[in-house]
């Protein structure tokens, strides 16, 4: 495997930065009363799933989390929904839900400072880079399921030329064409991004075979998601105030990831999780909730250590793929 290497990540902002505590409620309380009224209560017809991770049926039950169930698999470690929507029901929702409009409108607008320098920009200098090195004559590329912005909206000039957003949900392009389907699109592409994804995809092994498929040999697929692996949701679980259907369908483990991308027929250049926000979303929850059950060591770290242990135990996470936020790159070779 080829590791591209990683920039050290700088922690300076909290949650609260991108995801302010009174919208982000108000968003949630939205998003959950239209989960319960047109999916887990509603006439959608939801049916059971096997791990999308590993295709395992061994699974213990977790939890439920606006009206539906969630099962540990274990197999793989993955976490996820069943029974579920299909992908076209979700779809739907996603075209006509109140809280997308309104976290695009609200939160969206309110944060896109903070959100171009700590979450955009990296992403975007990560992408550069890598593209650069492996495939620096890129000339088309299609951004999958971009949900409020696309990056290629970011992209310096003279960058890539023919892009596609596939399935854009809440997204207004201004320098891509728009496409129902990676089907849709004629020829082969050099790029395929789908940034949080396979979170909120009914069938991510689908979606990789598809995407294996349309890339040129020599073609990238760059992907992020957020993963079960990571501290936030291993010490929080459904009480992670981020868990939420149908965002959060699935929380695949890094393992099941990895070895998805491999299965399909990918050569992964990069996978690791240089996310920067784990330990001051639990940090959050313990002072909001300080009888919460999580570890007598945490309520320690919590309590008595200040922020360069807390930003320390960051740094640690990040640094051996246990932070919640995932990213990877893989190469289509033959």
């Amino acid at each position: 495997m080829i590791f591209v290497p990683k920039a050290k990540q700088h922690i300076k902002f909290s949650e609260s930065a991108i995801r302010p505590d009174e919208l982000f409620l108000e968003w949630r309380k939205i998003l959950q009363e239209e989960v319960l009224e047109q999916i887990s209560h509603g006439s959608a017809a939801l049916v059971e799933s096997d791990c999308p991770g590993c295709g395992s049926g061994k699974r213990e039950s977790a939890f439920e989390v606006f009206g539906l169930k969630y099962h540990w698999c274990e197999e793989c470690g993955s976490l996820y929904a069943s029974p579920r929507p299909s992908q076209a029901q979700l779809d739907k929702f996603y075209e006509n839900s109140n809280a997308g409009v309104f976290w695009r409108d609200r939160v969206i607008k309110a944060t896109m400072s903070e959100r171009r320098i700590n979450h955009i920009q990296p992403l975007l200098n990560w992408y550069l880079e890598v593209q650069k090195a492996y495939c620096p004559g890129a000339a088309s590329a299609i951004d999958y399921r971009p949900k409020y912005y696309s990056m290629f909206e970011f992209l310096p000039e003279n960058s890539i030329s023919d892009i596609h957003l596939a399935v854009p949900l809440h997204v207004e392009p201004s320098n891509s064409k728009v496409v129902a389907s990676l089907n849709d699109i004629e020829g082969g592409v050099d790029v395929i991004t789908a940034f949080n994804v396979l979170e909120r995809e009914v069938n991510p092994r689908l979606f990789l075979g598809e995407a294996f498929k349309k890339l040129n040999f020599g073609g990238l697929l760059f992907l992020t998601t957020n993963t079960v692996s990571g501290f936030e949701y291993q010490v929080l679980a459904g009480r992670s105030p981020n868990l939420v259907p149908p965002d959060r369908l699935n929380l695949l483990s890094v393992e099941s990831v990895e070895n998805m991308i491999k299965e399909t027929g990918f050569e992964i250049l990069d996978i690791g999780t240089p996310g920067k926000l784990d330990v001051d979303i639990v940090a959050k929850e313990f002072a909001r909730h300080p009888n919460m059950p999580i570890p007598d060591f945490l309520k320690y770290i919590f309590k008595y250590r200040d922020q360069s242990v807390l930003t320390s135990l960051q740094n640690f996470l990040q640094l051996n793929n246990l932070s919640s936020f995932l990213r990877a790159v893989a190469m289509k070779k033959h």
